[in-house]
């Protein structure tokens, strides 16, 4: 790494580096094993081909400088794009800073577009892979794995929306996400025609589905580490710290030095946090980690030890989960945010309140594991059918 480069990202065998000019990136390729090698060489001039095809169509990816190869691996270097970040940083900051990037939703649908009616698939289409330059214009990177089809068939391109769609759903307004489609649809037909009801309605259906698939299935993630999870030894223990918690390691360090036993399944506030001991504590970790990907009012978490079977929360009420009822603050939104995300459940959730009186689901409350679109009428006249009167709602 020459002198002053600055690291943008990295990967398990890539890395991307800023110059210290500011003018060029380059991406490495660092694998040891030789078929691994050999799989970066092909990847590295696959990336290189497309950006130069893509630039002949007059798309906006960056410009291609250079591919080397030497001893150490594959080198490929690109035109930096000034003050330009991905859309996954721009929905990962605070709300100040996110609202310039929440009202160009129609700018990023016109790019896909582009795209997409030229007849090129990204094949990984994720917010950190679209980057937004200070003007507003939007450009494709990591294009390895794309391919030129021409023409491209409009089910394969809606499949890729939906897949972007489907990975900044709890992050974006639902009109956001309307914006962006309508100007990609009239950017595919060359605004002749007008945005199909029907089809976003299957867009919005199948995200969600792609969603939810996609936070059941990854969800060992919360129990290694990873970006969001950082390892650390306290004593002889080894624990996984969630990077966005604050003051846990305090915490840590006292329960490193006191015995705790607590019975199967029981949970217990000690010293500002929630303690989940037992062989149920590591799906309670689990379920938690999912409602808080979905979006939905979860707990904090703070640190998991495998060894010891104990998950660590933020503080809750010293009172035990309960169902939740018609009367309790934020149940129409918690009952709406779940039928929103197909996340049906027979009866009502199991809930708790924080310290600071925040209503949130359980770590008891096990998410279904299939996608079950909820009534269309409110949810919680199919949990509550008795409370149509003021008299009902009293009799709760």
């Amino acid at each position: 790494m020459p002198d002053g480069e600055k690291l943008l990202k990295r990967g398990l065998h890539r890395s991307v580096w800023l110059s210290s000019s500011g003018e060029t990136v380059t991406k490495r390729f660092r694998s040891r094993g030789a078929w691994r090698r050999a799989t970066d060489g092909r990847r590295a001039r696959r990336e290189a081909h497309m950006l130069v095809r893509l630039a002949k169509l007059g798309l906006p990816v960056p410009q291609l400088i250079a591919l080397d190869r030497s001893r150490d691996g594959w080198e490929l270097r690109s035109a930096a794009l000034p003050g330009a970040r991905s859309l996954e940083d721009a929905l990962t900051a605070s709300a100040a800073e996110r609202l310039q990037a929440d009202t160009e939703p129609a700018e990023l649908g016109d790019a896909l577009a582009r795209f997409h009616a030229s007849g090129f698939l990204h094949g990984d289409l994720h917010p950190g892979n679209l980057l937004a330059t200070p003007r507003g214009d939007w450009f494709m990177i990591d294009v390895s794995g794309g391919r030129l089809r021409r023409p491209l068939n409009r089910a394969a391109a809606l499949d890729e929306l939906v897949g972007l769609f489907g990975a900044v759903r709890e992050r974006v307004l639902t009109t956001w996400r309307r914006e962006l489609w309508r100007a990609w649809s009239s950017g595919m037909s060359g605004g002749t025609d007008s945005p199909s009801e029907s089809e976003w309605n299957a867009v919005e259906d199948a995200a969600r589905r792609a969603r939810h698939w996609s936070v059941l299935t990854h969800a060992d993630r919360w129990l290694r580490p990873s970006s969001r999870l950082r390892s650390q030894r306290v004593g002889d223990d080894a624990w996984l710290v969630n990077a966005s918690a604050t003051e846990v390691d305090a915490l840590l360090q006292q329960l490193g030095r006191e015995t705790l036993s607590l019975p199967s399944g029981v949970a217990a506030a000690r010293e500002g946090a929630t303690l989940i001991s037992g062989p149920d504590a590591k799906q309670r970790w689990i379920n938690t980690a999912r409602a808080m990907e979905h979006g939905l009012p979860a707990l904090g978490l703070c640190a998991w030890n495998a060894t010891r079977s104990l998950a660590v929360f933020e503080p809750t009420r010293a009172t035990a989960p309960r169902p939740l009822r018609a009367d309790d603050p934020g149940a129409l939104a918690l009952a709406d945010a779940l039928a929103d995300r197909g996340l049906w459940l027979a009866a009502a959730p199991l809930i708790e309140f924080t310290s600071n009186d925040r209503l949130v689901i359980s770590p008891a409350q096990t998410l279904p594991n299939s996608f079950t679109p909820g009534p269309t009428t409110n949810a919680l006249d199919h949990w509550f059918p008795a409370r149509s009167t003021e008299a009902d709602r009293a009799a709760e």
